[in-house]
């Protein structure tokens, strides 16, 4: 993988050492597209691009995008798109479809508990989210969901989520620990 790109980051774990540190490279291929559901300033989009088919970023923070795009701009990538969108309003209004959907810590903002960091409509449902997630995601597709524990205290809001995900034809493929406090799940759908 390519070296960082983003020299002031939030203060999280920039994405390269993390796609490494994850072996995300073993579920990506170079046709893979890739949906990254909160994608921040795209950094996961932008680091992926030399080694996928497409990827897509969404999020509501259009300052977050406006960032993405610039870097985008810089490093000339054509294969990158970023959308100013909610997850539910996205999903609900796209006719794509994905080899691999990235919510790095994004399930908290868009399904928490915790109202103050609510970035999404507010009011989805862990079924809906799972049911959005699973409408974009092809069939052999990977499902890389990591936890939040900043805005999840004690996870509360991902264990609910992975009873949810469960019920779908999924196949648990890893889970390892992430970054501090977090937990990074790997999920593959059934072929139909």
């Amino acid at each position: 993988m390519s070296k960082p790109i983003f020299k002031d980051y939030h203060k999280g774990e920039p994405a390269a050492p993390r796609i490494i540190k994850y072996k995300l490279h073993k579920y990506l291929n170079p046709d893979s597209s890739v949906l990254d559901v909160g994608c921040n300033q795209g950094e996961f989009c932008l680091q992926l691009s030399p080694h996928i088919r497409r990827a897509v970023g969404i999020d509501i923070v259009n300052e977050h995008l406006e960032q993405a795009r610039s870097t985008q701009a810089k490093l000339d990538v054509t294969n990158c798109e970023f959308t100013n969108a909610g997850f539910a309003e996205y999903a609900e209004n796209t006719d794509s479809s994905f080899d691999a959907i990235l919510c790095f810590a994004a399930h908290s903002y868009i399904i928490g508990t915790n109202s103050q960091c609510r970035w999404d409509e507010g009011n989805i449902s862990f079924e809906r989210f799972a049911e959005l997630l699973d409408k974009l995601l092809k069939p052999d597709g990977y499902l890389i969901i990591e936890s939040h524990p900043t805005f999840d205290k004690n996870h509360q809001d991902w264990h609910p989520l992975l009873d949810v995900i469960a019920t779908y034809k999924y196949k648990e493929v890893e889970e390892r620990e992430g970054r501090p406090s977090r937990i990074l799940k790997i999920w593959k759908k059934d072929a139909v």
